[in-house]
């Protein structure tokens, strides 16, 4: 066999797993608070890569952590992080990080995700007193009623973002210890959306598709001389 079918064969699978890392930040391009993905590749030695297809994979997979646009919903509990910075939310695998600001309260009074974690103030838990009928979260995170001060959003970031890991829906997870954020503004009201462009994820998905076409013709074209090299070594006449 000839070996040039293993780079094409690598390639292809490459290609695959960079199809799937688009049509992943596609189907979250309504996703509040979504960062999208880049896939890098690192090439390991293709025997590995015969014995195991399993073992190709994308071995860094950075996201992209730039501002998704604002939008306005005109709710009072959704806020947006306009800058850097995360919500420091607890959940049932431990802490996480998340731009998602489309908060609510439990029936407990908690301030707690879509999904119902808590969201952590400095304080910790934010609990917030019954029949409140208007609040304000102010720049900094400061959440108030009346004039009366009920607590403030912990608002945190990190110095490395290459250590935070997407852990599903949304949340980050990261064994760095978070510090507190001094480049942020709260925007109540307004959700931040995802920071996937349509345009570059179509155009790298198009572009995808034909050098996988390419490398799939390339491994046909392999294939068909090896076939007709052992076909032709049979047929030799002595």
């Amino acid at each position: 066999m000839n070996k040039g079918i293993y780079s094409a064969i690598f390639g292809s699978l490459t290609e695959q797993i960079r199809f799937n890392i688009i049509t992943n930040n596609l189907a979250n391009i309504n996703s509040i608070g979504f960062k999208k993905d880049h896939s890098i590749s690192v090439s390991r030695s293709f025997g590995s890569y015969l014995k195991d297809y399993s073992q190709v994979k994308v071995e860094h997979t950075p996201t992209d952590f730039s501002q998704g646009e604002l939008q306005f919903t005109g709710n009072q509990w959704d806020i947006a992080i306009k800058g850097r910075g995360f919500l420091k939310v607890q959940t049932p695998r431990g802490i996480r990080f998340t731009r998602k600001g489309n908060l609510s309260i439990d029936p407990e009074g908690v301030l707690v995700t879509k999904e119902g974690f808590p969201v952590l103030g400095k304080q910790g838990k934010i609990t917030l007193p019954p029949k409140l009928d208007t609040i304000n979260i102010d720049n900094f995170g400061v959440i108030s009623s009346n004039g009366r001060n009920l607590g403030q959003l912990d608002i945190v970031d990190f110095s490395n973002y290459s250590g935070l890991k997407k852990d599903g829906l949304g949340f980050f997870k990261t064994t760095q210890q978070p510090i507190t954020s001094k480049e942020y503004t709260i925007s109540q009201g307004y959700l931040e959306g995802s920071n996937v462009n349509v345009v570059e994820e179509m155009v790298g998905m198009i572009e995808s598709l034909r050098n996988y076409e390419s490398y799939q013709k390339v491994i046909q074209t392999f294939i068909e001389a090896d076939h007709q090299s052992i076909t032709q070594i049979g047929t030799i006449k002595t």
